[in-house]
């Protein structure tokens, strides 16, 4: 994994209504970091007072500052020290779309996200975290081998599925079209529809992977994941699970 190419792209680290009036502290990409907000407007920071190195969420928002609780120290919006503009500390970019804060360490290049479907789906959003390595996250849950191991009966049970795979790929997405000579057997198919003809499974750089499953071209069913590496051995994961609105059972929707 380069990190030092992944510190130029954006992230989702937190909802936006999480931030109230009190700093969070996050970790991307092993930089530990301060969200907060003064008169509306989304900083982050690195999560460390230049004078004695004490994170910066445990202090507090006073007016238009950030202070921190060790000494009083105050950092205004543009991350100077309030008494001497010389003295500063690291500032990244903040973005918000989706409901979600996006940080970038490096760059303020624009933001490209996936996360969003049209009215004609019913969307979940949720962000978990889990111990495990970011590539072998991704590449987890884009293999459909292992879901009569790990999802036993969800998808599929352990009974042979046959299909037909094709590929396509350029130098920063892939995907791989399954087209089903089987039917699916697994309890998804049995809650929602028996007809699905065709899965596929994509992945965007740098962190965006979601598996559609299809009925004669309409897409039925979605999981999207934008994986977030935080540190060595820690991914975030912002899960967005969409059904079409006409196929949801009536337990669902209530």
């Amino acid at each position: 994994m380069n990190i030092e190419k992944l510190k130029n792209e954006w992230f989702p680290l937190i909802f936006e209504k999480e931030l109230k009036n009190k700093p969070i502290s996050k970790t991307l990409l092993g930089q530990k970091v301060v969200i907060f907000k003064i008169k509306d407007e989304i900083i982050c920071f690195e999560d460390r007072c230049s004078h004695r190195n004490v994170p910066l969420s445990n202090g507090q928002i006073i007016e238009d500052k950030i202070r921190c609780n060790y000494h009083g120290w105050c950092f205004t919006k543009n991350a100077e020290y309030f008494c001497n503009k010389d003295i500063k500390i690291k500032k990244f970019f903040v973005k918000v779309k989706e409901n979600l804060i996006w940080i970038n360490l490096n760059s303020n290049k624009q933001l490209t996200t996936y996360l969003k479907k049209d009215k004609k789906y019913s969307n979940k959003l949720s962000i978990k975290s889990l111990k495990s390595d970011f590539i072998h996250t991704i590449e987890n849950f884009l293999d459909p081998l292992h879901t009569p191991y790990i999802h036993k009966n969800l998808l599929r049970n352990s009974s042979k599925q046959r299909m037909n795979i094709t590929q396509e790929s350029n130098e920063s997405s892939f995907k791989t079209i399954y087209d089903l000579m089987d039917k699916q057997n697994g309890l998804i198919n049995k809650l929602f529809d028996s007809g699905i003809d065709t899965n596929i499974a994509s992945f965007y750089y740098p962190g965006f992977a979601k598996i559609e499953y299809f009925k004669k071209k309409k897409e039925l069913f979605c999981v999207s994941i934008f994986f977030v590496p935080l540190k060595k051995g820690e991914v975030q994961m912002v899960v967005n699970v969409s059904f079409l609105k006409t196929l949801i059972p009536s337990f669902l929707s209530s």
